[in-house]
């Protein structure tokens, strides 16, 4: 379970995701719809089946869940990206799904009322994942099936590695992309959810690729769509924007400047009540 003791994870707030919601849902959602297809295809989830989605975001998996005709409960604490999943739910005239803004840690639903409980890359940041993984649980009809999401080690990714070493050459002393990123180790994963009373429990790796026409457009997908880097550039202000500037001069100097094809490698922990 999480640690009392840990610091304060920054990403356990609304504001990050608020900043980023934009970028968020235009940008990251619709690739991160792959990893909500794996998801969903793991949990079986089908026509008539009443599904939860814990932190939803903008809504990847919440949106393709009732296009394969399940009734939707989705839920973030962050209210741009609610505004953001209901816009698109009355852009697209998307039927099946009902937008909350809630805690996922104090969930608002009853017991013992879904089929599938999910939560993409957001329960890994809770500041007491305990709890959430228990929320998801209770929320699950006996049977129920739960699949929750997180990164692989971010060093995984050269090009996100890249990112937060030149970040740590220009800026000594930050910590960002410095510690364990959560839920990352498959074996802590599994006995999480095993501690929260989930039974069969299996955690796959899936991955997908990303592909951008240059280097420089990465960066800027990175800059629109990750938080960490949206609220360190808000908080340096117009200190920033040279930050930026060698940033990319140092991805360019190690990847060069064309195309970039970006494998991201997810867990996908499962569990049925």
């Amino acid at each position: 379970m999480s640690s009392p003791d840990a610091p304060a994870n920054p990403l356990a707030a609304p504001e990050p995701w608020d900043l980023v919601s934009s970028g968020y849902a235009e940008e990251l959602a619709p690739r991160l719809r792959l990893y909500a297809e794996d998801a969903l295809q793991l949990a079986g989830v089908s026509g008539g089946a009443r599904v939860l989605d814990v932190a939803c975001g903008a809504g990847p998996l919440a949106i393709l869940a009732a296009r394969r005709g399940a009734s939707v409960d989705a839920l973030d604490f962050a209210a741009r990206m609610i505004d953001e999943l209901r816009s698109a739910i009355a852009r697209d005239s998307i039927e099946g799904v009902t937008a909350w803004l809630g805690d996922g840690q104090a969930l608002p639903f009853g017991d013992g009322t879904y089929d599938a409980a999910f939560s993409m890359f957001g329960l890994m940041f809770f500041p007491d994942r305990a709890r959430g993984f228990a929320e998801l649980r209770r929320c699950l009809k006996e049977g129920g099936v739960a699949v929750v999401s997180s990164w692989l080690p971010m060093e995984t990714v050269p090009f996100l590695a890249g990112i937060f070493a030149a970040l740590r050459a220009r800026m000594p002393g930050l910590q960002l992309g410095s510690q364990e990123a959560p839920l990352s180790n498959p074996e802590r994963f599994a006995g999480e959810m095993t501690g929260a009373g989930f039974r069969e429990v299996a955690v796959h790796e899936v991955r997908h690729t990303f592909d951008f026409p240059s280097t420089a457009a990465t960066w800027t997908f990175m800059l629109r769509t990750m938080a960490p880097l949206t609220m360190l550039s808000r908080k340096m202000g117009p200190s920033w924007a040279p930050v930026g500037e060698a940033l990319l001069a140092d991805l360019l100097k190690t990847f060069g400047s064309g195309a970039q094809s970006v494998t991201m490698p997810a867990w996908l922990g499962a569990g049925r009540r």
